[in-house]
Parts: C-alpha cells; sequence; structure tokens
C-alpha cells in the first residue's frame, strides 16, 4: 500500500499514535501509577483554567569546532571548520487546561552568527501542538503534531546541547542522530486512544506518521508510518505489566528501497519508594528490507567487461532483539535518569534502516538557591540491516551552570562535546566541541484571556 494512502488513512482515524502524553489525561477510573514505557500517569482532569503562558529570551556567545558539511563532486566531500559567534534564543511554552481537555503548544527557536563562516549562519525551529481529552470516565484521546527546522547536528534548537531525545517523534523520526551540519526539516503527526476496562487494566491503540528531509542531495530523506497496541495490568500500588505489538515502515527518497518492522514485547514498570521509579522492556523485531548494494563482480567477467562491481537488488527480514532498561529519581533538589535501549532506527541519511543501540544519563541538581548544574551523556551506535552497510557511533556530553542574578534573569555557563565515527565503510572520525556564555531571562507565568 503506497504511503500517502496509509497516511490519510491515519490521519482521518479517529487514532493516530503517540508515545508522549498530557499529564493529567490518563483517562477515568482512578488507573495511574507507574508510567509505563509511553504510557502516561493517570488522572480524572482538573478544573477550568485559563491560558497561560512562559516566555523566554537568550542571547549567548559561542564557539564550536567541528562544524561539518559535504561539498559533492569535490576530491575531498567533506570539509570541517570552527568558528565562533552570537546565538539568540527565544521561545515560549503555554497551556490551556479545562475540566476535561488540556491543549499544550510549546515553541523555541534559534538564530546564530558566525564571524568570518557565514556558510553555517542560520536558525533552528521546533514546535510541538499536543492536545487531550477525558472523553468518558473510561476512554481518553491525545495527540500531537510537531515540525521543524535544523542545520545543526550538535547544538541548537531541536538538539540542545547535544543531550538527544530520539523519541520527540514517535520514537524514531527525529533528525538527532546527524553526522553532518546541514539543513533537514522535519514533521509528524501522533496520538493515543487509550481505553481503561477495569481500575487494573487497560488498553491503548496509537498510530502515526513523520517526515524528514536533508536538503543535501548526497543525503537520504525518509518517510515513516508506525502503530502500536498494547494491554497493560496494574498488579498492585507499585508494580505494573503489560504486552504489546508494534509496526513501522521507512520509506526512503533518493534512495531505492524501504523497511517494514514488526516487534512484540512485555514490559514491567515498578515505582520504588518514593522517589524512584523502574522501566524495562524486553521484545523482539522482524525487520523486512528491500533494498540496492553494490556487489563485486567475479574478476573473470569484471576484465571482460571492464567493471569492477555492481548493483543488486537484495531483500532480507532478520530477527533482532530489543528492550529498554529505565530508572528515574525525581526529588524536589534534583533529578537522575540513567537508561539504555536498543530498537530500529531509519538512519542518518548515510546509513539507513539499522539497529540503534543508545544509553546514556543525565542530572540536574540545585546546588543553592541560585544556582544550578546540569550535566548529561550519550552513547549512540547504529548498526545497518539495511541499504548502505555500515556502522555509526557517537558519544556526545556536556554539563552547564545556571545562576540567578534577578527574578527574571540567569546567568549561563555551558561545554559540550561530540566524538562520531563511521565504521566498516569508512574511516571518518570527527570531534566537536561548543562553548556558551549568556544570560536568559524568563518571566514568571502570563495569564491570557483568549478564551
Amino acid at each position: 500500500m503506497k504511503l500517502g494512502a496509509l497516511l490519510l488513512i491515519l490521519l482521518t482515524s479517529q487514532l493516530s499514535f503517540g508515545q508522549g502524553g498530557l499529564a493529567g489525561l490518563g483517562g477515568g477510573g482512578g488507573f495511574g501509577g507507574p508510567s509505563i514505557l509511553g504510557r502516561g500517569g493517570a488522572g480524572n482532569g482538573r478544573k477550568g483554567d485559563g491560558l497561560r503562558v512562559r516566555p523566554h529570551l537568550g542571547v549567548q556567545a559561542i564557539y564550536d569546532s567541528g562544524l561539518t558539511s559535504i561539498r559533492p563532486g569535490t576530491e575531498t566531500g567533506v570539509f570541517t571548520r570552527g568558528a565562533a559567534g552570537i546565538e539568540v534564543i527565544g521561545g515560549v511554552y503555554g497551556t490551556k487546561v479545562w475540566k476535561r481537555n488540556q491543549l499544550q503548544l510549546s515553541y523555541l527557536g534559534d538564530y546564530r552568527h558566525y564571524r568570518n563562516f557565514e556558510f553555517w549562519n542560520g536558525t533552528d525551529q521546533s514546535v510541538d501542538l499536543s492536545y487531550g481529552t477525558i472523553v468518558t470516565k473510561k476512554l481518553s484521546l491525545q495527540g500531537s503534531v510537531n515540525a521543524g527546522t535544523t542545520n545543526r547536528a550538535f547544538g541548537g534548537a531541536v538538539n540542545p546541547g547535544g543531550l538527544n531525545n530520539t523519541d520527540a517523534i514517535g520514537g524514531v523520526g527525529l533528525p538527532t542522530n546527524s553526522l553532518f551540519d546541514v539543513r533537514t526539516n522535519y514533521g509528524g503527526v501522533n496520538g493515543t486512544l487509550t481505553y481503561n476496562l477495569s481500575n487494573r487494566t487497560s488498553i491503548s491503540l496509537s498510530g502515526g506518521g513523520y517526515t524528514v528531509r536533508r536538503r543535501n542531495r548526497a543525503l537520504v530523506g525518509v518517510d515513516g508510518l508506525q502503530t502500536r497496541a498494547d494491554v497493560t495490568r496494574r498488579i498492585n500500588k507499585r508494580n505494573s505489566v503489560g504486552i504489546d505489538y508494534s509496526f513501522m515502515t521507512f520509506q526512503f527518497s533518493r534512495s531505492f528501497g524501504d523497511s517494514y518492522i514488526h516487534g512484540l514485547g512485555v514490559f514491567w514498570a515498578r515505582q520504588i519508594g518514593r522517589r524512584w521509579e523502574l522501566n524495562a522492556r524486553l521484545g523482539a523485531l522482524r525487520v523486512e528490507t528491500l533494498g540496492q548494494r553494490t556487489v563485486l563482480i567475479d574478476p573473470a567477467i569484471a576484465a571482460i567487461i571492464g567493471v569492477s562491481s555492481g548493483q543488486e537488488v537484495f531483500y532480507n527480514k532478520p530477527i533482532l532483539g530489543s528492550g529498554t532498561i529505565a530508572l528515574t529519581r525525581n526529588a524536589p533538589s534534583g533529578s537522575l535518569t540513567t537508561s539504555f535501549s536498543r530498537s530500529v532506527n531509519p538512519g542518518n541519511g548515510i546509513i539507513l534502516t539499522s539497529q540503534m543501540d543508545q544509553g546514556g544519563a543525565t542530572y540536574t541538581r540545585r546546588l543553592s538557591r541560585n544556582l544550578n548544574f546540569n550535566a548529561g551523556y550519550t552513547y549512540m551506535r547504529l548498526r545497518s540491516v539495511g541499504q548502505i552497510q555500515g556502522n555509526f557511533k557517537a558519544h556526545t556530553g556536556g554539563a552547564g551552570f545556571g545562576w540567578q542574578v534577578a527574578k527574571w534573569a540567569q546567568l549561563t555557563a555551558r561545554y559540550d562535546r561530540r566524538n562520531s565515527v563511521t565504521e566498516s565503510f569508512s574511516a571518518f572520525n570527527l570531534n566537536g566541541n561548543r562553548v556558551s556564555f549568556g544570560v536568559n531571562f524568563t518571566p514568571s507565568d502570563i495569564p491570557v484571556s483568549l478564551w
């Protein structure tokens, strides 16, 4: 079935897929407890509240090394630079709450200007609109639309500080695993229908789609669709278990081939004390891939025709393991999150359908009334199972401080580093650093009477 027809069906149906959710809209009937790998916590709605908006604006001095792009047709093909500049960052977050509905809007954008290297000047923009409603005591609906553009593989509004969030579009679509600093546009629609069979048991049906386009013609884009169904059972106050089935498809632009992925898994969540939460999932994926690859021609034939390699169409369907484990601690003074996951990803425009391993940790801490600290590290590795054979791995990490100098103003300082390596098909090693110092202005919530 054609991608456009599938996407139309999803968009016009009553359910579409979203891993995230709106707080407080998990359904009625008292079904709450630990969130389970994309199933948000529950609530029964709140009394109506006005639209509240929180804007923020900042300016900072930056230095980026390892800025990388592609020049097709040149001898080297790839070039890197370091540059100093100025970055302006702004955004707004707004919420509107009714008795049974909730609307959220989040926007973040920036503009960078580098001295003497205008090639990398540019803007990042990201916007996310989410809506949730409690239809009945047992039935709830959630949905979101998001879109963005970026020309940075490291840092920027879409991927601030290099601390990745690859679940921002249905779990796989956000382009946070890029190798080159080239213009990338993306968008997606997601949603979830949840029905509580009882106070302890619920089912969820989901679906959605996304698109990623890279402006450089040497890189491949992707259109993706995904659906998911799961059943969750609350065993007791602290434990929940469930089983899920998922289906995904990747349709690539500028490259022959596609992938269809079926997945099955079991998951468990446990609330540990007042502050800790453990989530775990174990499953398997069958990855059907149709593509084109380069093969060597027999030397005897090559000597006759004068060509040493050629292209062949291939089809394979390996079964791969998948899983997630995450441990989170939340406290008034700070938070800690550690996680590791194995899944399938549409790749980064060079390596396409891939098995992705990702792990890392983030830590935030209020050191004093006016001083905050945050740090994070992420490891990611792509192992190709599709069209272009090869591996890609990246280490990203950073740390920063925020000092509250006035009610609405905060001074910031941050350092981030990235190391990216391509393996097998090419030995390409890239190191990038970012240093930033600036000031941010964030007023308190502003009530707005629109409706």
